[in-house]
This record gives C-alpha cells, structure tokens and sequence, in this order.
C-alpha cells in the first residue's frame, strides 16, 4: 500500500491494490479506515463496497488471482464492526459533549462547557452556542425545552446559536449540525425535530 501522502487516481485503484495486498480476506473496518486516509471527503459507506466486491470477484475489474477472489468471497459476510456500548442516558450526552469537542478541535476552533444553565452545552471560539443532542442509534426524538428555545433563538442571538445532534454515540458517532431558526420544529412546550427534518442532511463522520 502506499504511504497516506501518496496518491491513488481513484478509490477503485485504492481497492485493487488493497484486495490484492490482503490477498482478499478484507475486514470492512480496516478497508474504511484506510480508505477514510486516503479520500477523506469520500462518502464511502458499506454499499459502495459491496458493489465494488461483487465487481471484484466477477472479474469486471482488476485481474485477480483466483485464491485472491476466492478469500473475497468468503470475507463477504465477515464485515466487522466497533461493539455497541451500552450507554445511560446521560453517559450519551456526556459522550455526545465530548465527541463534538473533539470535532470542534479538529477544526482548530476552542471550545469549552457552560456550568451556569445558559441553556446551552458549548461556547467557542468562533462565537457559536451549541446545544449538544446525543443518541444512541439514529432515530427517535431531538427535543429542547421551549423556554430554551425562545431565549437562545431571539432574533439578535440566531447567528450564534445551533443544536449539534451526534448519532450512534456507541458505536460509529457522526454529526449533523442544526440552524434551529429553520421552520423544521413541532409547535409545543418542548421542541420536538419534525420527523423528516433530518432528511437529506449529510451526517459528519466523528
């Protein structure tokens, strides 16, 4: 394999050396990791290898030994991933919380908690307020309390003000970042995500 300062033309040349190198017996998680180094804006995802494997052991692309296509066939149903922790719900947020730190950090911007029940979780550096929404898989409800809501959503204060929703917590975590001034709210005492409101959103891997 090349080093990760070395290019591939495309994520199918990536594949080929790969499959070839591993001699075909391919772990998902490695294959992705790797991947993730190489073509970091890439929406790579499961399906995407599993078009790719099935051209592989066809022979629609590359020209790989039998014994290689052989160990690919038999990896098919070996696709491994991180275990599910088993999380309180306040151990997701607290995760959630940190994981967004991380991101934020990644981005070179600073953040740092609010211990004075501003109603939000995070303060940074580039003048954001974040609210910080874990969840242990990626469905079920996103809530903030109204009074919350009007007080961090007033006119004057919208610009710095989002809701950072970080799914799988457990698991494989990714984010998707809120402008809550878009009509995407149910009219309640507590704010509840309308239920297609996340559609079309692309998560952020964390």
């Amino acid at each position: 394999m090349k080093s990760k300062d070395e290019k591939y033309e495309s994520i199918q040349d990536f594949l080929l050396e790969y499959v070839k190198d591993s001699k075909g017996t391919v772990d998902y998680a490695l294959l992705t990791d790797k991947l993730r180094q190489c073509f970091p804006k890439s929406k790579w995802n499961e399906a995407h290898w599993t078009q790719y494997r099935k051209r592989l052991i066809n022979g629609e692309i590359g020209n790989l030994d039998k014994g290689v296509r052989d160990n690919l066939v038999k990896s098919t149903h070996r696709i491994s991933r991180p275990p599910k922790m088993k999380l309180s719900k306040r151990e997701v947020e607290t995760k959630a919380i940190e994981l967004v730190k991380q991101w934020l950090k990644l981005q070179d911007i600073d953040s740092w908690e609010c211990t004075d029940n501003k109603g939000y979780d995070l303060e940074t550096s580039d003048e954001q307020w974040i609210e910080v929404k874990g969840r242990s898989g990626n469905s079920g409800p996103v809530m903030v309390y109204e009074s919350v809501f009007e007080k961090n959503n007033a006119q004057e204060l919208r610009e710095k003000y989002r809701i950072y929703v970080v799914n799988n917590v457990g698991s494989q975590p990714e984010l998707i970042v809120i402008n809550p001034s878009d009509d995407i709210w149910s009219e309640t005492k507590i704010r509840v995500l309308k239920t297609n409101a996340l559609k079309g959103i692309q998560p952020i891997p964390l």
